[in-house]
């Protein structure tokens, strides 16, 4: 039981990291714009091009060597938390392009804590996958990571665009 929740476990991570790299790149003026807007030129040459590389590649790292790739994951999900919580101090409310177009998301503090706890939800299963041996994740636990990563992402889509409907009065829901 606790190789089958470990091997989902960095199999969703991947699946996470994936559609990140994904929504960036699909997306790519709206993630250029937020770094441009956030972070001094010296510091977005890096970011711009170094935050979806490094997702690509903790995507690839969490199938081939999950133990490595869920210690890589926290370091990332952690320093995401962190610079979230502080950017939330004078930017709270900005489009974060996150994930791109696929799940807009705000920065601020929930968004932080997200991350953070995303991260100590990785250490942990680092911590399951070494004592269970796990070397490579199977095939059908990454299938069905994906299946669950994309359902669970277009029902936040439906639900956002249910939110969205209402304020502008689609289906006889007016807002006044």
């Amino acid at each position: 039981m606790v190789r089958v929740a470990a091997e989902l476990t960095a199999a969703g991570f991947a699946w996470l990291f994936l559609l990140a790299f994904l929504g960036k790149v699909d997306s790519w003026a709206g993630w250029r714009s937020t770094v441009t807007r956030l972070f001094s030129r010296r510091v977005r040459r890096a970011l711009l091009v170094g935050v979806p590389l490094a997702e690509a590649a903790t995507s690839g790292l969490l199938i081939l060597a999950p133990r490595g790739g869920l210690v890589v994951a926290a370091g990332l999900l952690a320093a995401f938390g962190v610079g979230v919580i502080l950017l939330a101090r004078r930017h709270r409310g900005l489009d974060c392009s996150c994930f791109g177009a696929l799940a807009p998301s705000s920065i601020g503090g929930r968004l932080g804590v997200r991350d953070l706890l995303l991260s100590v939800i990785a250490a942990a299963a680092a911590f399951l996958i070494e004592g269970a041996g796990i070397r490579r994740v199977n095939l059908g636990e990454l299938l069905l990571a994906a299946v669950a990563g994309t359902w669970l992402m277009v029902a936040g889509e439906a639900k956002r665009l249910r939110q969205a409907s209402r304020s502008v009065g689609v289906g006889g829901n007016r807002a006044v």
